[in-house]
């Protein structure tokens, strides 16, 4: 009986390791970004809904939906990300445009990070960012609260509340109705943020 229940904790253990990060995925919204003409060169990054974004992946996705013009973006800006470096276009648009002010300052320039897993606090601020800067319209929706709302970083609070305000993230993506700021973004979340961005505005 014990060797039966050690199995089983095991197992439960490693479910929980290998499921990746963050809430449930709706299928459908999978299919937008999965199927989205303007996203089909960031599709490989969308193969496991579970697996948490790295913040070069998150702006890799963001210029695609943007249809940034990534050809023109030939000079670094961020102090950790040159020209060979996997994004480094997509960085480049992030960071000249203020999409992305970066993660610190390094000793001539900011520094991006591209690696480190993105929260999802950042993810949320650079797509509010993104909408801003582009003069993207959003039509609020009914208030939404997040039961963790004093937890969200100072500098990421507006960007939440308006995304929330348009639907974009809801409290309902979590059981427990929490914004969860400092979690890893997974795909599937990104997923969830981006379709519904693109059911708002196209």
């Amino acid at each position: 009986m014990k060797k039966l229940l050690l199995t089983i904790l095991i197992l439960s253990l490693t479910l929980i390791l290998f499921t990746g990060y963050g809430a449930a995925v709706d299928d459908s919204y999978w299919d937008i970004i999965t199927e989205h003409e303007s996203l089909q060169d960031a599709k490989d990054i969308f193969t496991d809904p579970y697996a948490g974004l790295t913040r070069a992946e998150f702006t890799h996705v963001m210029a695609n939906l943007a249809q940034a013009e990534l050809h023109m973006y030939i000079r670094p800006w961020f102090e950790d990300v040159n020209v060979y470096d996997e994004y480094f276009a997509a960085i480049t648009w992030a960071g000249v445009w203020g999409i992305s002010q970066g993660d610190d300052w390094g000793d001539f320039a900011p520094i991006f990070s591209p690696h480190r897993h993105i929260t999802r606090q950042e993810g949320a601020t650079m797509l509010y960012r993104y909408i801003n800067i582009y003069g993207i319209n959003l039509n609020p929706a009914e208030k939404d609260i997040f039961a963790d709302e004093g937890t969200i970083a100072y500098w990421a609070v507006d960007a939440v509340l308006a995304l929330q305000e348009a639907g974009i993230l809801q409290s309902t993506d979590y059981p427990d109705g929490q914004f969860n700021p400092n979690a890893v973004l997974t795909a599937g979340e990104a997923a969830t943020m981006f379709a519904r961005f693109i059911l708002l505005t196209e």
